[in-house]
């Protein structure tokens, strides 16, 4: 699908629970992905992504051109009825201690960090789901219906 990104070990490191973290992402929760090395952490979130056509790529294009889109403009680019990652939401491979103001005020987050304060404190960032690589999700009420 996407050169770099191993869809095999992203099923591998996960198993069953790769579905899980995918239906988060659809979802729209709130989600930290903590694991060291960071490289492993960012394959992780980029490879969930990748499973939903073209998002990668048209998150490029306007993260490259420095774009304001919509959350209806980025739905008619990816070619999707959901409404994913609009302005409300973040998403990002990596992030650091200095976005938790900025993580705050998004209703939605899925993103990954190297920070054990990031991941260990669930209040700093208000997360639904903490998941530690290799694979251990930590769930807080969370409605999967």
């Amino acid at each position: 699908l996407y050169i770099g990104i191993s869809l095999r070990n992203f099923v591998q490191k996960f198993g069953k629970s790769a579905l899980s973290l995918y239906k988060l992402m659809l979802l729209e929760k709130r989600v930290v992905v903590y694991g060291v090395p960071a490289g492993e952490v960012c394959d992780s979130i980029l490879a969930c992504a990748s499973l939903i056509p073209y998002l990668l790529e048209d998150m490029a294009v306007a993260e490259s051109s420095n774009l304001r889109i919509s959350s209806q403009e980025l739905d008619d680019m990816l070619h999707l009825p959901l409404s994913i990652f609009g302005s409300e939401s973040f998403f990002s491979p990596y992030s650091s201690l200095d976005k938790v103001d900025y993580l705050l005020s998004k209703k939605s987050i899925f993103i990954g960090t190297s920070n054990k304060l990031l991941a260990s404190n669930k209040s700093l960032v208000s997360t639904d789901v903490v998941v530690q690589l290799p694979n251990s999700f930590d769930y807080k009420e969370v409605g999967f219906n």
